[in-house]
């Protein structure tokens, strides 16, 4: 693993850091929390902070904020102004692109930057002074929580219970992009103390949402062995929410592809697709709408297009596939 061969490259530029900022991409999820704070928890500088601008929380990323802002230091990119000197370094993880920042300015203030992460480069990756991008990797909790076990730390058990969350996530329940070492990360975050009935906690559906989300399910259209569906004119729906539905609709029988249209809570169109397929990739696909991810899951936000022409859009590549 990537990470593996980096290690010395990062410690020596976290020795010269002398304060240090960890940030996910917004619209956080369970993987770029995760791995930010299993980072975080780790690093031994004085002065930590993790970014965080996101006001809309998922659910279980809700519940780690909750359980963990007292223990750590959230700061808003705004607030970085006053912290920052000329000795501070940035961790991005769980994201490349300088579209998934809140504010692209934030970049202007660092001498030092590193990027942690599983997805494909793209026109708009950050420069950094350290690129450590496997997109072999199921995850950036994965990659933190190897690199934790390379180090020998010893991983509290709400930190260690985070870190498989971020990969049960980002593996849709070790369904897709799994490898051997997925499994004995996931085992060694177990030893560790990780919880996985607290994992569970954190993917928990709330009723009302959980009806929500069958009708989507019960609207999908099968264009060519891919499952289309759209949200419900007039609700708003959280996006681990139509993240779900994709995955879902990945289950049944002779479905190789998924993709769910919704109307987001921030105001944006979310998509949301899913692929089994080798011989697709839905990263590339999603490229095409300003969005991203890996071959197999990928989204995207759209703001000022409507929800009918992306669904005719996706019906259109759907036919393709």
């Amino acid at each position: 693993m990537d990470i593996i061969n980096n290690i010395d490259k990062i410690d020596l530029i976290l020795k010269k850091a002398s304060k240090i900022f960890v940030i996910g991409h917004i619209n956080s999820d369970l993987d770029a929390i995760s791995s930010c704070l299993g980072l975080l928890e780790y690093l031994k500088v004085k002065e930590k902070y993790i970014i965080f601008d996101d006001n809309i929380l998922e659910s279980g990323v809700s519940k780690i904020y909750n359980e963990t802002k007292n223990t750590f230091k959230y700061i808003k990119s705004k607030e970085i102004n006053n912290l920052v000197d000329d000795k501070s370094l940035i961790i991005f993880l769980d994201f490349n692109r300088k579209r998934l920042l809140k504010d692209e300015n934030i970049l202007n203030y660092f001498k030092y930057k590193i990027i942690i992460d599983h997805h494909e480069e793209a026109i708009d990756t950050i420069e950094a002074d350290l690129k450590i991008i496997d997109v072999e990797a199921s995850s950036a909790s994965e990659m933190i929580a190897t690199y934790l076990k390379e180090k020998k730390y010893n991983i509290p058990n709400n930190i260690a219970t985070y870190l498989l969350s971020g990969i049960v996530l980002d593996t849709s329940s070790f369904s897709l992009k799994v490898k051997k070492i997925t499994f004995d990360i996931a085992s060694y975050l177990i030893q560790e103390g990780a919880d996985n009935t607290e994992v569970q906690k954190l993917f928990k559906k709330n009723i009302k949402q959980y009806i929500k989300n069958q009708k989507i399910i019960m609207s999908a259209k099968n264009i060519n062995n891919t499952l289309i569906t759209l949200g419900k004119k007039g609700i708003k729906y959280r996006r681990e929410d139509i993240g779900r539905v994709a995955d879902l609709l990945l289950q049944f029988e002779n479905i190789s592809n998924s993709f769910v249209i919704a109307k987001l809570q921030d105001g944006s169109i979310g998509i949301s697709c899913r692929s089994n397929d080798d011989n697709i990739n839905m990263k590339e696909i999603m490229l095409t709408f300003g969005g991203g991810g890996n071959k197999n899951r990928a989204g995207a936000n759209i703001k000022n297009e409507t929800i009918n022409n992306i669904y005719d859009r996706i019906k259109d590549i759907a036919k393709s596939l």
